[in-house]
C-alpha cells in the first residue's frame, strides 16, 4: 500500500513540474517576442527591462517557497505542495493580465509577480521527489523525474506555443478574407510591400495569435497547481525526510 502511495504521490509531483515546464518554458521563449510585436521593443529591450527583472523575481519565489515551507515543515509536512500549488494558480491572472494590456510598466509588474508566485514548484519538485522515497533510491527518484519533466516539459512547451500561434494566426486571417497571407509576408520589411488591406490585417493577426496562445498556455499553469495539491493528501503522513 506504501508504495502504491509513493507513487501516487510522485507521478502528481511530475506532471504537476512537467506542466510548471512546459509553460515556463514556451512562455520564455516567446515573451520578447510578444513584447516587440506588442510595444515595440528590441530583443535587448525586452532582456534588460523585462526578461531580467521577471527571472529575478521568479527566483525569489523559488528561495522564498522552500524558506517559508522549511519554516512550516514540523506542523505541515504538505506545505511543501500546496505552497507552490496555490502559487502556479495564482500566476494565472497576472499572466493573462500582463498578456492583454496596452501598458509596459502594467506587463512589466505582473510578469513579476506571476514569476515570483509560479517558481516555488523547483523547490517542491526536488523535495518531494527525494523525501517520499528511501535515501537508497532518491537519486534514481530525481532522475526519472527529470527525464519526463525535460522531455515533456522543456521539450515540447515552445513548439506548442509556436504552433498554436501559427494556427490561430492562418484561423484569423482567413476569416479577415486573406486566407492566402503567411505570417512570414506580416514580418519586417515584407509587410511594406504589401497592400493597405493586407497591411492592416497583418496589424491585427501577427500580434494577436501569439498573444491568444500565451493565453492559453498561461491557464495551464492551473493544471500543473491542482496536481500539486493533489499530493497534499498523501504528503501529512508519506513524507521519509523531515
Amino acid at each position: 500500500a506504501r508504495r502504491g502511495t509513493m507513487l501516487d504521490i510522485l507521478a502528481a509531483a511530475a506532471i504537476g513540474a512537467t506542466f510548471a515546464a512546459f509553460c515556463g518554458y514556451g512562455i520564455a521563449s516567446f515573451q520578447a517576442l510578444f513584447l516587440n510585436r506588442t510595444f515595440g521593443l528590441t530583443a535587448g529591450e525586452a532582456a534588460v527591462w523585462i526578461n531580467v527583472p521577471a527571472a529575478l523575481a521568479g527566483s525569489l519565489g523559488a528561495l522564498a517557497t522552500g524558506w517559508l515551507a522549511g519554516r512550516l515543515a514540523h506542523r505541515y509536512p504538505n506545505a511543501i505542495a500546496w505552497i507552490p500549488g496555490f502559487g502556479m494558480i495564482l500566476s494565472v491572472p497576472f499572466y493573462l493580465l500582463a498578456f492583454s494590456t496596452g501598458n509596459l510598466v502594467v506587463c512589466a509588474v505582473a510578469l513579476c509577480i506571476a514569476g515570483f508566485s509560479k517558481y516555488g514548484y523547483l523547490a517542491a519538485q526536488y523535495t518531494i521527489g527525494q523525501g517520499v522515497v528511501s535515501a537508497q533510491v532518491r537519486a534514481v527518484s530525481t532522475a526519472v523525474m527529470l527525464f519526463i519533466i525535460n522531455l515533456l516539459g522543456y521539450g515540447l512547451g515552445p513548439l506548442f506555443i509556436g504552433a498554436l500561434s501559427d494556427t490561430l494566426f492562418a484561423l484569423q486571417v482567413a476569416d479577415l478574407g486573406a486566407a492566402d497571407l503567411t505570417r512570414k509576408a506580416c514580418e519586417g520589411a515584407a509587410r511594406a510591400a504589401l497592400s493597405g488591406d493586407l497591411q492592416a490585417i497583418c496589424k491585427i493577426a501577427h500580434p494577436e495569435s501569439l498573444q491568444k496562445s500565451l493565453w492559453i498556455t498561461s491557464l495551464l499553469y492551473a493544471g500543473g497547481g491542482g496536481f500539486f495539491l493533489l499530493t497534499c493528501r498523501w504528503l501529512q503522513k508519506d513524507m521519509v525526510a523531515k
